[in-house]
């Protein structure tokens, strides 16, 4: 049994047993790869060399080491694309918000994305060349959620608000179907725990109602209804809010709209407002205009028929007097 080392300078062939044993074990070699060719003798003589076996010796340590280093490698190339994903979506957002184009659905798709993409970085913390990325991202998730939370409240106030505002149009009235008469009888203390953006979008659904189409077909009952509402809202515009805490009345206010539920101005607007409404005649609706018709003519056929008997009754003396004046 003979060996030669592969990759070595030296091509020679070692003799490494001798024998008569069918098996044998060898070594300790160094670590690499080898080649053996056996023969065999017998009665006869030697045989030929049998085709060469290629062999290699591995170290268990060093073939772990190697493992580690490889799938450490692979990792460090993963947080490396987390990182690249992370940032391009940090840039998109400050695009968003600095050109003022981030919308409710921009925000989800950005949320949806770096959810994603954080879940992978956490995974791969120690790995991420600059730690300082995951705690911008963490950061920019919260500003996104409370974003896109406010943003799908204003569009419910807003729906909201609106059908109140169709609902005050209606003259029937709707027991299960809130309008803004009563919501605007709640308390001041409500109005002013609401943040101002949602203070604005009432006072912008009351100026809604100065619309031609309202004007038009304006009744009574919907002209009463809409100055109590508007005189509702004078009111509250006109009061100062007051802290529930020390009960007292906040006097280091940064702005109007701090101090009280609308703003002066818009308190102004409202006063207009119910200027005009009073101004405008209401529409008599066309079934008491149809009764008032017919009543109309009844009237005038009773005044006819009593002027027929009036003349019947009259004195002869009377027509011949008439009769002479004549």
């Amino acid at each position: 049994l003979r060996v030669q080392a592969i990759g070595k300078s030296s091509e020679a062939w070692d003799e490494v047993y001798h024998g008569w044993e069918s098996s044998v074990s060898l070594g300790p070699f160094p670590v690499g790869s080898y080649e053996f060719m056996v023969r065999a003798r017998n009665s006869i003589g030697w045989g030929e060399w049998s085709d060469v076996v290629v062999v290699t010796l591995d170290d268990p340590k060093w073939e772990k080491q190697q493992r580690k280093e490889a799938e450490t490698q692979v990792l460090r190339e993963q947080a490396k694309t987390v990182s690249q994903e992370l940032q391009a979506i940090l840039d998109e957002f400050e695009d968003l918000q600095r050109n003022s184009r981030l919308t409710i659905h921009r925000a989800s798709n950005l949320l949806f994305r770096l959810q994603a993409e954080l879940k992978r970085a956490r995974s791969l913390r120690s790995y991420l060349p600059h730690q300082q990325l995951l705690r911008q991202a963490e950061s920019m998730m919260q500003i996104l959620e409370r974003w896109r939370d406010r943003k799908e409240a204003f569009a419910e106030w807003k729906q909201s608000l609106l059908e109140m505002r169709n609902q005050i149009l209606q003259d029937n009235d709707q027991e299960d179907v809130p309008d803004l008469e009563s919501f605007l009888s709640q308390d001041q203390h409500y109005f002013g725990s609401l943040s101002p953006d949602i203070r604005n979008l009432m006072v912008q659904t009351l100026l809604g109602l100065d619309s031609k189409q309202v004007l038009k077909k304006l009744t009574t009952t919907q002209k009463e209804k809409i100055m109590r509402v508007l005189n509702r809202g004078i009111h509250l515009g006109r009061t100062v809010l007051v802290d529930r805490q020390e009960d007292v009345k906040v006097k280091e206010a940064i702005s109007d709209r701090s101090r009280s539920v609308f703003t002066k101005h818009q308190t102004e607007q409202l006063s207009r407002l119910v200027e005009k409404f009073s101004l405008v005649r209401a529409r008599i609706p066309q079934l008491d205009a149809d009764a008032g018709g017919e009543s109309d003519i009844q009237e005038s056929k009773e005044l006819e028929a009593f002027e027929e008997d009036f003349d019947d009754t009259l004195p002869a003396s009377v027509e011949a007097n008439e009769s002479q004046t004549k």
